[in-house]
């Protein structure tokens, strides 16, 4: 692993596409706060159980200025997700809940599971580095990153 991402440096810009072809680049969301989270592929069933979090509490972060940016790590795994017709609907129900759901090509962070919290700055609040995948910033954390405590 060479460069780990720390609280208090600028988050590491990337552009890339989501599932349905549309851009992402990290700068757009400057104003907002972002979770940047990294997972090893949609099809994880432990992955899954982490978005699922997420999706419980999408519109009370959306609400306090949060976007939720989750990132996999290729975009052939993730194709082939959005083939296999068990996680189709998982993966609709992701993007219909507003996360952008891209692969991890161009951009900067290598470790899976990983987490990220970004202030409207584009500076990183917090980083986490999972050792399992299982291993992520504790959801209480994350909801008082949102609600600005």
């Amino acid at each position: 692993m060479s460069h780990l991402i720390r609280p208090g440096v600028f988050a590491p810009t990337f552009n890339t596409v989501d599932m349905l072809g549309s851009p992402v680049a990290l700068e757009s969301y400057r104003g907002r706060k972002v979770l940047l989270s990294f997972f090893r592929n949609s099809a994880c069933a432990l992955c899954n159980l982490r978005i699922r979090q997420f999706i419980g509490r999408h519109a009370q972060w959306n609400d306090q200025g949060m976007d939720v940016i989750a990132v996999f790590t290729s975009e052939e795994k993730m194709q082939a997700t959005m083939a296999d017709f068990r996680t189709k609907a998982f993966i609709a129900e992701a993007a219909a809940a507003g996360f952008e759901l891209i692969h991890e090509k161009d951009s900067n962070f290598h470790r899976v599971p990983a987490e990220f919290l970004i202030n409207e700055n584009g500076i990183v609040q917090a980083a986490h580095y999972g050792q399992l995948v299982t291993d992520h910033l504790d959801i209480a954390v994350i909801d008082r990153f949102a609600a600005g405590k």
